[in-house]
């Protein structure tokens, strides 16, 4: 299944309701985790209204990812643009929880200029987008969980990595900005 299909695997158990938490389809079964849901929607929209209101505008629904799935969490987007509606897909046996959701709304507030100024820096779609979220979620005050948490993402302020074909390997710096500089 590629990500703009929609996975239809979950059955609900009898009795059990779609929910809204804070205007936003939830689907997802677990107490535990609709709260901590609720919680990182609370902290999102108490440091950055603005932010919160685009993630209510782009995200229709928070759903259970498949089992079959090796991710904790995704964002779903419906047109592969930076503002179509889509899913945040979040794994309910995911310890991180809070760091994955904070990590998936980052990728559903990002912003298509701001995906574009980063791409400057370095020609990787997928890490330019992980950079993008990542972002977010340290803007909203999650930075601590998700640096706890490397294999939501690798690359934290601070840190240096090499890429690049054998014999012109090149060293990079990831900056305060979530910016990559090369060194």
């Amino acid at each position: 299944m590629n990500e703009h299909q929609i996975s239809t695997k979950h059955k609900k158990p009898s009795g059990f309701e779609n929910t809204k938490i804070y205007g936003i389809g939830c689907s997802v079964e677990s107490a535990r985790l609709r709260r901590v849901i609720r919680l990182v929607l609370k902290q999102i929209r108490r440091r950055a209204p603005e932010d919160f209101k685009r993630i209510r505008s782009r995200v229709n629904e928070i759903a259970p990812l498949s089992d079959d799935s090796a991710a904790v969490g995704r964002f779903e987007g419906s047109g592969g643009d930076f503002e179509t509606q889509g899913i945040v897909r979040i794994s309910e046996s995911d310890i991180s929880s809070i760091a994955t959701l904070a990590h998936e709304f980052g990728h559903a507030c990002t912003r298509q200029e701001e995906y574009h100024r980063r791409m400057m820096d370095y020609d990787d779609k997928q890490l330019i987008s992980e950079l993008c979220a990542t972002f977010y979620a340290y803007k909203w005050g999650f930075g601590r969980l998700v640096r706890r948490h490397p294999g939501i993402f690798e690359y934290p302020p601070g840190s240096t990595f090499e890429m690049g074909p054998s014999g012109d390997v090149r060293r990079y710096r990831v900056t305060r900005g979530f910016r990559i500089h090369e060194m």
